[in-house]
């Protein structure tokens, strides 16, 4: 059931039937995902064709997603087209194991504040490391002016 006609901010209730129900029926774990993978494959193609025009999406593989987001000039001076790739992957919402790991279910939320912890500590980081360069440029600045200023002293003498 193709929707490449939905708006972009569609309503989770289509045609009177929930979104999370699209599942229903599918049975096993790849057909669901393959299925989630579809809907949210049409669903981005609408929304990068709304916003960035049909003209400059294509479809480059099964499920990718090539966008021109701009034009910009090469070096040579010909105008050539500024493109992202998008190509969405179905998390696992259940643990699993396969014959070598564990692939553990996907947690949004988790996801997310582990990707704002590492974010502020490699803040704190960047912070530090100007710090101490700083630190370490007004060290040396001093003992340059010191070194010079011991060399017109005895020069002076």
């Amino acid at each position: 059931m193709p929707h490449t006609d939905r708006p972009f901010n569609r309503s989770p209730w289509e045609n009177g039937v929930h979104m999370s129900d699209i599942f229903e029926g599918v049975k096993g774990l790849t057909a669901c995902k393959n299925k989630a993978r579809m809907e949210a494959f049409e669903a981005l193609i609408s929304a990068m064709s709304e916003i960035f025009g049909a003209e400059r999406v294509s479809v480059i593989g099964n499920s990718e997603i090539a966008v021109g987001i701009g034009d910009t000039k090469d070096s040579d001076g010909f105008t050539r087209e500024v493109c992202f790739t998008v190509k969405p992957v179905i998390k696992d919402w259940q643990d699993r194991k396969t014959a070598t790991k564990l692939i553990e279910a996907f947690n949004r939320a988790e996801e997310a504040e582990a990707f704002e912890i590492s974010k502020s500590e490699a803040e704190k980081k960047a912070e530090e490391r100007a710090k101490a360069k700083a630190e370490k440029k007004a060290r040396d600045e001093k003992a340059r002016a010191e070194k010079k200023a011991k060399a017109e002293a005895e020069k002076g003498d």
